[in-house]
């Protein structure tokens, strides 16, 4: 996978984090896309998840799109 959308609305949820959090939940997503490392949070990483959870079927998506694409 070479890239993928990244939508206006996850700018908007990573706005609602500080910039700390805002970058671990961003490495975790490309983690995901790039490398298919699946995340795990910590307790104290309880809003990065909720994030996670609310954008997860997008990059699916996407890297199955992707996926498809490639074959």
């Amino acid at each position: 996978m070479d890239g993928f959308k990244f939508f206006r609305s996850y700018y908007n949820a990573l706005n609602k984090l500080n910039d700390k959090d805002r970058g671990i939940l961003i490495k975790k997503i490309c983690d995901f896309m790039f490398e298919d490392i699946e995340p795990t949070f910590t307790d104290k990483e309880e809003k990065q998840e909720l994030i996670w959870l609310g954008i997860e079927a997008n990059l699916v998506s996407s890297k199955n799109k992707s996926r498809k694409k490639q074959d």
